[in-house]
């Protein structure tokens, strides 16, 4: 009987292209701790879109109180979703979509997948248009093609290493994002006496209004769960569910809501 080489060929590195795709991830390959995933999530979350999300309640003229607790509850009731998704991934070893044909069936697994790929390719390019423009505003006289090549390729790059080299980047995009948006919120606070003068302009009725943000905001952190144990599975199985799920939370809802927060205040 042939002996079974079990010796991982990926493991904890980050300069190896990651082998795996949608196949389960081995014993032997299994590493990492739960606590990793706060970073991850805190990361993902510190974006221009979170920001952006902001501008809505001030663009239907909600008030500034009811907009916050719209914007607490959605992302609490997302980040609950994407908590539970995300504690499947040691115990199955599979990535999330994968996971879904257990209750849609190999063939049945196809519409969400491809409307998956609708929404993951919708996502790539307004992140890409919006950071695009960041990083005009950064590097005055760029144009804008050069600036989305620059992001195409940064992003080309993490998916080809994928698993260990997103977890690395974004353990130090926390530190850098992290800066930029408590400048962000600095500069928001300067102008307290803008935002406590500020009378809005009601588009719709404020119970509509309040849904309309809710919606949104939940909808945002929501869809991430198609992805959440594409970045838990790699975890060895013994990995304590909970705490999976509570990293995943409150990395995720700390840093959307409070990036949500600062662009409703910055707009």
């Amino acid at each position: 009987m042939l002996a079974v080489d079990e010796s991982p060929r990926y493991g904890d590195r980050v300069t190896v292209p990651e082998p795996y795709s949608i196949e389960h991830i081995p014993f032997a390959e299994r590493h990492g701790h739960s606590r990793q995933l706060l970073w991850l999530w805190l990361a993902a979350n510190l974006t221009i879109a979170d920001y952006a999300i902001g501008f809505v309640p001030v663009a239907l003229g909600l008030s500034v109180g009811p907009a916050i607790l719209a914007l607490a509850l959605g992302n609490i009731l997302g980040g609950l979703v994407l908590a539970w998704s995300a504690a499947m991934g040691p115990a199955a070893g599979y990535p999330q979509m994968f996971i879904g044909r257990r209750a849609f069936g190999r063939v049945g697994g196809y519409i969400p997948a491809a409307l998956n790929w609708l929404s993951t390719a919708g996502w790539f390019t307004v992140n890409t248009i919006l950071g695009s423009f960041a990083i005009q505003l950064l590097v005055p006289g760029l144009p804008f093609p050069a600036a989305a090549a620059v992001l195409v390729a940064v992003q080309t790059l993490l998916v080809i290493y994928g698993h260990n080299l997103i977890q690395e980047f974004e353990r130090y995009m926390v530190l850098i994002l992290g800066v930029l948006f408590a400048i962000a919120t600095v500069i928001a606070l300067t102008h307290g006496s803008t935002i406590a003068n500020w009378h809005p302009k009601p588009v719709g009725g404020t119970l509509a209004l309040f849904a309309i943000v809710l919606a949104i905001s939940f909808s945002y952190i929501m869809s991430w769960s198609p992805y959440a144990s594409d970045y838990s599975r790699y975890l060895p199985e013994i990995t304590s569910r909970s705490y999976i799920a509570i990293y995943v939370f409150i990395g995720a809802v700390l840093a959307s809501f409070l990036t949500e927060v600062v662009g409703l205040l910055v707009a």
